[in-house]
Protein backbone atom coordinates (compact mmCIF):
# COMPACT_ATOMS: atom_id res chain seq x y z
CA UNK A 1 0.00 0.00 0.00
CA UNK A 2 1.32 3.66 -1.16
CA UNK A 3 1.90 6.07 1.67
CA UNK A 4 3.09 9.32 2.70
CA UNK A 5 6.33 9.56 4.50
CA UNK A 6 9.25 11.32 5.55
CA UNK A 7 12.30 9.45 5.09
CA UNK A 8 16.18 9.74 5.71
CA UNK A 9 18.78 8.68 3.03
CA UNK A 10 22.85 7.25 5.05
CA UNK A 11 25.37 6.24 2.53
CA UNK A 12 26.76 3.69 3.91
CA UNK A 13 30.53 4.31 3.21
CA UNK A 14 30.76 7.88 4.37
CA UNK A 15 27.85 8.73 6.87
CA UNK A 16 26.34 11.38 4.47
CA UNK A 17 22.45 11.46 4.57
CA UNK A 18 19.49 12.97 2.65
CA UNK A 19 16.14 13.96 4.32
CA UNK A 20 13.25 13.79 1.66
CA UNK A 21 9.35 13.34 1.41
CA UNK A 22 7.71 10.64 -0.91
CA UNK A 23 4.37 8.84 -2.07
CA UNK A 24 5.06 5.42 -2.06
CA UNK A 25 5.42 2.02 -0.61
CA UNK A 26 7.41 2.23 2.53
CA UNK A 27 10.20 -1.04 0.97
CA UNK A 28 10.14 0.50 -2.63
CA UNK A 29 13.96 1.69 -4.05
CA UNK A 30 13.31 4.98 -4.23
CA UNK A 31 16.46 6.54 -1.94
CA UNK A 32 15.59 11.00 -3.29
CA UNK A 33 15.70 13.00 -5.81
CA UNK A 34 17.62 15.61 -5.41
CA UNK A 35 20.72 16.62 -7.07
CA UNK A 36 23.86 15.66 -5.06
CA UNK A 37 22.52 12.33 -3.58
CA UNK A 38 21.38 11.30 -7.76
CA UNK A 39 25.28 12.10 -7.97
CA UNK A 40 26.21 10.08 -4.94
CA UNK A 41 24.11 6.92 -5.38
CA UNK A 42 25.12 7.00 -9.30
CA UNK A 43 28.90 7.38 -7.73
CA UNK A 44 28.60 4.50 -5.12
CA UNK A 45 26.21 2.01 -6.40
CA UNK A 46 21.95 1.94 -4.82
CA UNK A 47 23.88 -0.95 -2.19
CA UNK A 48 25.51 1.68 -0.54
CA UNK A 49 22.86 3.35 0.79
CA UNK A 50 20.11 2.60 3.13
CA UNK A 51 16.61 3.93 3.67
CA UNK A 52 15.12 4.64 7.25
CA UNK A 53 11.48 5.82 7.88
CA UNK A 54 11.56 8.67 9.57
CA UNK A 55 7.70 9.38 9.57
CA UNK A 56 4.38 8.41 8.68
CA UNK A 57 1.96 11.09 7.44
CA UNK A 58 -1.53 11.52 6.17
CA UNK A 59 -1.87 13.26 3.35
CA UNK A 60 0.59 15.78 1.08
CA UNK A 61 0.33 19.34 2.83
CA UNK A 62 0.82 17.67 6.01
CA UNK A 63 3.71 15.80 4.58
CA UNK A 64 5.73 19.29 3.09
CA UNK A 65 4.92 20.79 6.74
CA UNK A 66 6.89 17.88 8.39
CA UNK A 67 9.58 17.67 6.00
CA UNK A 68 10.23 21.56 6.35
CA UNK A 69 10.19 20.63 10.36
CA UNK A 70 13.08 17.84 10.16
CA UNK A 71 14.89 20.52 7.16
CA UNK A 72 15.15 22.57 9.62
CA UNK A 73 15.39 20.50 12.93
CA UNK A 74 18.66 19.03 11.66
CA UNK A 75 19.62 22.25 9.29
CA UNK A 76 20.22 20.38 6.06
CA UNK A 77 21.25 23.16 3.68
CA UNK A 78 24.02 24.17 5.79
CA UNK A 79 25.13 21.07 7.44
CA UNK A 80 28.29 19.83 5.64
CA UNK A 81 26.96 16.04 6.87
CA UNK A 82 23.67 16.35 4.50
CA UNK A 83 23.53 16.28 0.87
CA UNK A 84 20.36 18.61 1.10
CA UNK A 85 20.96 21.92 -0.94
CA UNK A 86 17.86 23.99 0.22
CA UNK A 87 15.56 23.62 3.55
CA UNK A 88 12.93 23.98 1.34
CA UNK A 89 9.88 21.35 1.39
CA UNK A 90 9.34 19.54 -1.93
CA UNK A 91 12.50 20.71 -2.97
CA UNK A 92 13.07 24.73 -3.87
CA UNK A 93 15.46 27.52 -5.22
CA UNK A 94 18.79 28.74 -3.35
CA UNK A 95 17.30 31.68 -2.47
CA UNK A 96 14.10 31.02 -1.47
CA UNK A 97 14.35 33.00 2.50
CA UNK A 98 17.94 32.13 2.91
CA UNK A 99 20.64 34.54 4.13
CA UNK A 100 23.90 35.53 2.46
CA UNK A 101 25.96 33.24 4.28
CA UNK A 102 23.28 30.15 3.87
CA UNK A 103 23.77 31.13 0.51
CA UNK A 104 27.41 31.09 0.02
CA UNK A 105 27.35 27.60 1.71
CA UNK A 106 24.88 25.84 -0.53
CA UNK A 107 26.94 27.56 -3.25
CA UNK A 108 30.17 25.68 -2.34
CA UNK A 109 28.31 22.65 -1.52
CA UNK A 110 27.32 22.52 -5.11
CA UNK A 111 31.37 23.38 -6.49
CA UNK A 112 32.35 20.21 -4.40
CA UNK A 113 29.68 18.46 -6.85
CA UNK A 114 30.97 19.62 -9.52
CA UNK A 115 34.64 19.21 -8.85
CA UNK A 116 33.85 15.32 -7.92
CA UNK A 117 31.87 15.32 -11.24
CA UNK A 118 35.27 16.23 -13.17
CA UNK A 119 37.74 14.35 -11.24
CA UNK A 120 35.09 11.09 -12.08
CA UNK A 121 35.12 12.13 -15.34
CA UNK A 122 39.07 12.35 -15.69
CA UNK A 123 39.14 9.16 -13.64
CA UNK A 124 37.12 7.01 -15.95
CA UNK A 125 39.00 8.59 -19.26
CA UNK A 126 42.77 7.94 -17.65
CA UNK A 127 41.25 4.15 -16.85
CA UNK A 128 40.49 4.15 -20.55
CA UNK A 129 43.52 5.60 -21.58
CA UNK A 130 45.49 2.81 -19.83
CA UNK A 131 44.82 0.41 -21.99
CA UNK A 132 45.65 1.82 -25.31
CA UNK A 133 48.54 0.54 -27.17
CA UNK A 134 51.27 3.12 -27.71
CA UNK A 135 49.72 3.15 -31.66
CA UNK A 136 46.39 4.30 -30.19
CA UNK A 137 47.70 7.10 -28.35
CA UNK A 138 49.99 8.26 -30.80
CA UNK A 139 47.18 7.91 -33.63
CA UNK A 140 44.71 9.06 -30.93
CA UNK A 141 46.80 11.50 -30.81
CA UNK A 142 47.53 13.28 -34.12
CA UNK A 143 43.51 13.02 -34.52
CA UNK A 144 42.90 15.70 -31.78
CA UNK A 145 46.13 17.65 -31.98
CA UNK A 146 44.88 21.12 -33.26
CA UNK A 147 41.28 19.91 -33.86
CA UNK A 148 40.53 16.94 -36.04
CA UNK A 149 39.16 19.74 -38.38
CA UNK A 150 42.59 21.46 -39.08
CA UNK A 151 44.34 18.24 -40.31
CA UNK A 152 44.18 17.86 -44.24
CA UNK A 153 41.58 15.22 -45.85
CA UNK A 154 44.45 12.95 -47.23
CA UNK A 155 45.89 12.88 -43.51
CA UNK A 156 42.40 12.24 -41.97
CA UNK A 157 41.36 9.36 -43.91
CA UNK A 158 45.08 7.62 -43.19
CA UNK A 159 44.94 8.61 -39.20
CA UNK A 160 41.45 6.64 -39.75
CA UNK A 161 42.54 4.07 -41.33
CA UNK A 162 44.91 3.56 -39.05
CA UNK A 163 43.13 3.73 -35.93
CA UNK A 164 40.70 1.16 -37.89
CA UNK A 165 43.68 -1.15 -38.21
CA UNK A 166 44.47 -1.05 -34.42
CA UNK A 167 41.10 -1.28 -33.52
CA UNK A 168 40.95 -4.86 -35.80
CA UNK A 169 44.19 -5.66 -34.41
CA UNK A 170 42.65 -5.13 -30.59
CA UNK A 171 39.51 -7.26 -31.66
CA UNK A 172 41.56 -9.85 -32.52
CA UNK A 173 43.65 -10.70 -29.49
CA UNK A 174 40.27 -10.64 -27.33
CA UNK A 175 39.35 -13.60 -25.81
CA UNK A 176 36.11 -15.84 -27.33
CA UNK A 177 34.12 -14.56 -23.88
CA UNK A 178 34.93 -10.84 -24.09
CA UNK A 179 33.89 -10.82 -27.98
CA UNK A 180 30.62 -12.34 -27.07
CA UNK A 181 29.91 -9.74 -24.29
CA UNK A 182 30.53 -6.93 -26.59
CA UNK A 183 28.63 -8.57 -29.33
CA UNK A 184 25.45 -9.15 -27.02
CA UNK A 185 26.11 -5.32 -25.53
CA UNK A 186 25.97 -3.96 -29.72
CA UNK A 187 22.80 -5.89 -30.30
CA UNK A 188 21.01 -4.79 -27.28
CA UNK A 189 21.92 -1.13 -28.54
CA UNK A 190 21.52 -2.03 -31.75
CA UNK A 191 17.76 -3.29 -30.71
CA UNK A 192 16.95 0.10 -29.07
CA UNK A 193 17.30 1.69 -32.85
CA UNK A 194 15.60 -0.50 -35.07
CA UNK A 195 12.20 0.69 -35.71
CA UNK A 196 9.08 -2.16 -34.76
CA UNK A 197 6.27 -2.68 -37.81
CA UNK A 198 4.04 -0.58 -35.32
CA UNK A 199 6.25 2.73 -35.88
CA UNK A 200 6.80 2.16 -38.97
CA UNK A 201 3.00 2.30 -39.53
CA UNK A 202 2.23 5.13 -37.44
CA UNK A 203 5.34 6.86 -38.47
CA UNK A 204 3.64 6.25 -42.41
CA UNK A 205 -0.02 7.18 -41.21
CA UNK A 206 1.16 10.39 -39.49
CA UNK A 207 3.33 11.29 -42.79
CA UNK A 208 0.05 10.59 -45.44
CA UNK A 209 -2.18 12.58 -43.30
CA UNK A 210 -0.13 15.71 -43.18
CA UNK A 211 0.06 15.23 -47.22
CA UNK A 212 -3.76 14.96 -47.36
CA UNK A 213 -3.83 18.26 -45.04
CA UNK A 214 -1.03 20.24 -47.79
CA UNK A 215 -2.60 22.34 -50.30
CA UNK A 216 -2.67 21.56 -53.91
CA UNK A 217 -0.01 24.33 -54.71
CA UNK A 218 2.03 23.30 -52.31
CA UNK A 219 1.64 19.85 -53.46
CA UNK A 220 2.83 20.92 -56.47
CA UNK A 221 6.34 22.77 -55.62
CA UNK A 222 7.24 19.67 -52.96
CA UNK A 223 6.95 17.56 -56.05
CA UNK A 224 8.79 19.50 -58.18
CA UNK A 225 11.48 20.08 -55.42
CA UNK A 226 12.02 16.37 -55.46
CA UNK A 227 12.26 16.21 -58.98
CA UNK A 228 14.82 18.58 -58.89
CA UNK A 229 16.90 16.56 -56.70
CA UNK A 230 16.43 12.99 -58.22
CA UNK A 231 17.18 15.21 -61.47
CA UNK A 232 20.57 16.66 -59.68
CA UNK A 233 19.61 20.06 -60.06
CA UNK A 234 21.46 22.52 -57.78
CA UNK A 235 20.76 26.21 -57.23
CA UNK A 236 22.10 28.78 -58.74
CA UNK A 237 21.67 32.68 -59.84
CA UNK A 238 21.96 35.08 -62.49
CA UNK A 239 23.00 37.75 -59.95
CA UNK A 240 19.44 38.82 -59.82
CA UNK A 241 17.42 35.98 -59.70
CA UNK A 242 17.87 32.44 -58.57
CA UNK A 243 17.01 28.60 -60.31
CA UNK A 244 17.75 25.18 -60.24
CA UNK A 245 19.31 24.12 -63.22
CA UNK A 246 21.94 21.00 -64.09
CA UNK A 247 25.31 21.28 -63.37
CA UNK A 248 25.76 21.26 -67.49
CA UNK A 249 23.17 24.14 -67.33
CA UNK A 250 25.30 25.80 -64.80
CA UNK A 251 28.11 26.14 -67.06
CA UNK A 252 26.14 26.61 -70.11
CA UNK A 253 24.41 29.98 -69.33
CA UNK A 254 27.35 30.71 -66.78
CA UNK A 255 25.14 31.19 -63.86
CA UNK A 256 26.45 31.30 -60.30
CA UNK A 257 26.12 28.39 -57.78
CA UNK A 258 24.13 29.15 -54.47
CA UNK A 259 21.72 31.59 -53.55
CA UNK A 260 21.55 35.60 -52.97
CA UNK A 261 18.74 36.86 -51.43
CA UNK A 262 15.70 38.47 -53.34
CA UNK A 263 14.50 41.48 -51.58
CA UNK A 264 10.58 41.55 -52.95
CA UNK A 265 8.12 45.32 -52.25
CA UNK A 266 4.61 45.71 -51.84
CA UNK A 267 3.23 47.72 -55.11
CA UNK A 268 0.12 47.62 -57.19
CA UNK A 269 -1.17 47.81 -60.54
CA UNK A 270 -4.26 50.23 -59.41
CA UNK A 271 -6.16 47.43 -58.35
CA UNK A 272 -4.51 44.98 -56.30
CA UNK A 273 -1.31 44.61 -54.25
CA UNK A 274 1.60 42.28 -54.76
CA UNK A 275 5.47 41.50 -53.53
CA UNK A 276 7.81 42.10 -56.23
CA UNK A 277 11.51 42.72 -56.94
CA UNK A 278 12.43 45.46 -58.25
CA UNK A 279 13.21 44.20 -61.20
CA UNK A 280 10.11 42.74 -61.85
CA UNK A 281 8.32 46.43 -60.79
CA UNK A 282 10.14 47.74 -63.78
CA UNK A 283 9.36 45.18 -66.37
CA UNK A 284 5.86 45.02 -65.50
CA UNK A 285 5.33 48.93 -64.64
CA UNK A 286 3.50 48.78 -61.34
CA UNK A 287 3.94 51.74 -58.89
CA UNK A 288 5.34 51.46 -55.38
CA UNK A 289 3.61 50.93 -52.21
CA UNK A 290 0.83 49.74 -50.52
CA UNK A 291 -2.82 50.25 -52.17
CA UNK A 292 -5.56 51.43 -49.67
CA UNK A 293 -8.46 49.19 -50.53
CA UNK A 294 -12.02 50.31 -49.11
Amino acid sequence: MKQYYIYKTTNKLNDMQYIGSHWGKLNDSYLGSGLAIRKSIEKYGKHNFKKEIIEIVDNKDLLLEKERYWLEKFNCATNSKFYNLTNVAGGGFMSDGKTEEEKKIIREKQEVNRRLKRKQTAQKMKRTKQNWTDEQKKANSEAVKGGISKIPQQKRKQIHKKIGELNKQKWQNLSEEEKSKYIEKLKEYRSRLIMTDEIKNKTSNTMKNNWKKLPDNLKKIKIQHMGDIVRGKLWCNNGIKNFRKTPEEIEKLKYTLGVIPIIKKVCNNGTRNFYKTPEEIKELGLEIGKLKTL
